[in-house]
This record gives structure tokens, sequence and C-alpha cells, in this order.
């Protein structure tokens, strides 16, 4: 098989990836599951934009909420980009709410004003569902579902596809453009907002090849899920809860984040969430609570149908109950590293969204940056790639391969079970040299083994995947030396 334009991932990087390459250039898109099944489908909060040219003010809350770790040259870029990046979306048919003066803006933690356009509390869903009727008609992508990207074929310092496992059948697709859009690492993890078949795949068939990435330590935790005391995959409570005025509190009533932070509920993810931390360790408690039952039921009724919806299905009243949450892992702002147009370390292999390090998070993401920063650097990958060397010479270095109908993935499947309990042990919200040496030890150790079996199904390769993201959380989180943004580092 063969493309000018191998895309994996459908999510929102993926595909304004896809729709902004040029029409002439035949482009496949694969997705792992379904393509509803991304974690750009269940953001909930909005998308951060810049309507008033006050660039400053959103470019200097990135840089703080980010604690200077940022490209602020890349960070500069993003934010002036954020107002064409609306008016394309609007272009492909994405409506966002609206007032009778205008866009019905909000406020999450870490911004200064409210500049945060959304679609109730389902601002992904809302804007993909937009985005899949084009993609539906552009005649030149064609849409792989239900398609595992299970390596890169890469030789020397250049990427000529991917090795894909579709209907049991192992086998090269050859392209001379490869764009990783995998999304994020939420699958390694027992507790996550992701979902769960991703487990920073991109990520692990970069760190295979020796692809250049950064910054893979900062995992963010996400202050507020539901928290359910039967696990699973965690439901989000969106951040712009609290931008409407909800407070996070003590089941007595306690207020504490008045303890911690001038801008309180508000502050940065990462201040809020460690303050639960501690919160939760000094009274001994599974979660802490959120109250909204102080505000206008009818309006935030209107306003997270969602959110209230599911909080329904969990026994709660969000107008009369207190709402159990917790820090559960939700993005990673590390990954593979990019230039301002996507390239990679590896000539023809590009990365945009979650998956990759452009600059912009630092050690900590500001909230509604992450579908701002995907639809630009889609954008910029599509553009970079247009206008590129389209003749480029494949080399022929995949194989094809029938998989057992009967394949035993039992081992694999306790195997995984095993390396979730070891990352999200050692590798949660505060971390000790110690433990984390104990972790990269076991998962290296485990790392050869899988090497060294030789299988190819997918459970294999999801375990390898798993493995690998787990490495290099491990060994970034070892270099770095101090505590700062979503990371903390315990000193003995």
């Amino acid at each position: 098989m063969y493309a000018d334009v191998v895309i994996i991932g459908g999510g929102l990087a993926g595909i304004i990836t896809a729709l902004q390459i040029d029409p002439h250039l035949k482009v496949v898109l694969l997705t792992k599951n379904k393509i509803k099944d991304s974690n750009s489908y269940l953001a909930q909060g909005g998308i951060a934009a810049t309507l008033d040219d006050n660039y400053i003010s959103h470019i200097n809350d990135t840089m703080e909420i980010g604690h200077q770790l940022n490209n602020k040259e890349i960070v500069t870029f993003l934010v002036n980009e954020s107002k064409k990046t609306i008016n394309l979306l609007e272009s492909l048919g994405v409506i966002f709410d609206q007032t009778e003066q205008g866009y019905r803006l909000t406020c999450e933690g870490g911004h200064q004003h409210q500049r945060i356009l959304h679609i109730k509390d389902q601002t992904g869903k809302g804007i993909l569902l937009a985005l899949f009727d084009v993609l539906m008609n552009r005649h030149n992508i064609e849409l792989m579902e239900d398609t595992a990207c299970v390596d890169l074929l890469i030789h020397s310092t250049e990427c000529h596809g991917v090795q894909i496992i579709k209907d049991n059948l192992l086998q090269p697709l050859y392209a001379r453009h490869t764009v990783l859009a995998t999304g994020g690492i939420g699958g390694i993890y027992v507790r996550s907002t992701n979902r769960s078949h991703l487990y920073g795949d991109g990520i692990a068939m970069a760190f295979r090849h020796q692809v250049q990435l950064c910054d893979m330590e900062f995992v963010q935790f996400h202050p507020t899920a539901f928290y359910d005391a039967t696990g699973g995959k965690s439901f989000l409570i969106s951040e712009a809860v609290r931008g409407e005025g909800a407070h996070l509190v003590h089941r007595d009533g306690e207020r504490f984040m008045l303890r911690y932070h001038e801008k309180k509920e508000l502050a940065g993810r990462d201040m809020v969430s460690q303050a639960i931390y501690k919160e939760m360790i000094a009274c001994n408690q599974p979660c802490v609570y959120l109250d909204m039952r102080h505000l206008d039921t009818a309006y935030m009724t209107d306003r997270f149908p969602y959110i209230q919806s599911r909080c329904l299905e969990k026994g709660i009243d969000i107008s009369k109950d207190l709402i159990p949450v917790s820090p559960v892992q939700h993005y990673v702002m590390g990954g593979v590293k990019t230039d301002l147009n996507g390239c990679t370390s590896i000539l023809g292999l590009y990365a945009c969204g979650e998956c990759a390090h452009t600059g912009i998070h630092g050690a900590n993401r500001l909230a509604s940056n992450s579908l701002l920063e995907c639809v630009v650097f889609g954008n910029q990958v599509a553009s970079s790639i247009n206008k590129s060397n389209h003749t480029r010479i494949i080399k022929i270095i995949g194989q094809n391969r029938q998989l057992k109908d009967t394949h035993d993935n039992s081992r694999y499947e306790l195997l995984l079970d095993k390396v979730k309990a070891i990352i999200s042990e050692y590798c949660w919200l505060s971390r000790n040299p110690c433990d984390l040496e104990t972790a990269y030890s076991l998962l290296t150790t485990y790392y050869q083994e899988m090497l060294d079996s030789e299988d190819y199904s997918i459970a294999y390769y999801n375990c390898l995947n798993a493995i690998s993201t787990g490495i290099t959380i491990c060994k970034a989180s070892i270099h770095r030396k101090e505590s700062i943004g979503s990371f903390i580092k315990e000193v003995y």
C-alpha cells in the first residue's frame, strides 16, 4: 500500500492535518479504533483564543502556568494564530456558543480573562462532528478505522511509512510523509480521563527508533475527575465548572483553596491538583468535593448538560449535592520534539497534537490551549508537507505476515495490568528517586523480554507501547532534579 501522506490518529490534530493537505495528494488517515474514539472527542472545556488583540495577556498566562519552561517564540506564534484558528474552524462548519453580544466566552484556571470559546460542555465533540462531515467528502482522503499502527518504517534518518495491523494482517503502508497524531498516554495509568486504548503509541514508536523526545516527566493530572470508588475510566468535571464559580470543599463545606493560592479554584491545574492531593492525605480521605449549590441552577443546567446527566447517572444532583472529585492523569506536556513546522529529528516524520512537544506547555498546560495547539500545528504540518519534496525515494523495508486468529493474549493483558500498576504508583503526582529507579528497572526488564519474544499481535504492541512510554517518563523523571510544574520530586 502507498500514500503520499499517512496520518496516524483521528483526533483534532490528525483531522485538521488531513483537511489542510493539498487535495492532489493521497492521504490515508489511520485510527486505532473508530473515528470517534479519540481524546479530542471527549474534550469538554473549550478552545482558548485571543479575539480582542490582547495577545500579551494570553502569552503571559501560558508562560506563567508553564513555569517559564515554555518556548516563548512558539507560544507567541500560537496565540497570534488563535483568531485565524477560530475563523478556520467556523469556515469548516463549527458553531460555537453565542449570546446576543457575540461569543459566549468563559474562564478557566490560569486565565486572567474570559477567552475560551465552547460548545456547551462538549466542545471537542461539537468541533469533530462538524469536521467529520467535511472529511467524508474529501476524495483524496482514505479513512482506515480499526487499524493499529505498530511501527515506523525508518531507514537511517528517514521515515518511509508505517507497519499496520489490519484484518489480522501485519503489512507495510509506505508514504513519503508520515504524521504522528496519536494523542495521549492515559492507557498506561489505572485512572485517567483518556481513552483506555491510548498508550502513548506515537511516543513509544518514536522512542524505539531513537527519535528525539522532550519533557516526558511532565504529566498533567486534572484536579477534578468524578471520584468513583469502583475505579475504571474517570469522568471529567470540566475546569469550566470552577470558571463559572464552583468551589472546592471538604464534606463539611470548608473551602480549602483559600489557603493555597490567591487565585483559589482558578489557579493552574498543577497547583489545584497538588492542593487536593495534600488535603486528601491530611484528612485521610479518597476525594474532596465540588460545590455548585450556590450557583444559579437553571444557568448551570443549560451550561453543563452533559456533566449534569453524567452526575445524575451516579446519583448526584449538582443543584443539591456535593460532587466527589480527585486528581487523575489527564495530559502529557512532553512528547516527540518538533520545530515550528511539526518536523521531528527524522526526515519525513512529523508530529502534532498531544503526542508532540512543540514547546507550548512548558511544565504545565494552560487550560484549553490543547485544542488550539491541535489546529494551529496540524495546519503547520500540512503547510510544511504541501511545500516539501513529493518525489523522495521510498525504501521497501516493511514486512507482510498473516497473524494467528487464535492468538493467546492473556499473558500480555496480565503484564499490561502490572505495568499500569507500576506507573500509577511510582509516576504519580509525587515521585521519589528510589521508586523511580525501581520502576525504571522493572520496565526495562519487561521491555527487553518483550523484544525477545518476537510477537506481532495487537495485544503485544499495546503492552510494548505502554512499557516504552513508561520508560520515557521514568527516565526523564530521574534526570529532572527539581520539583516544578506538574512534577513533584520528593527529596530524601
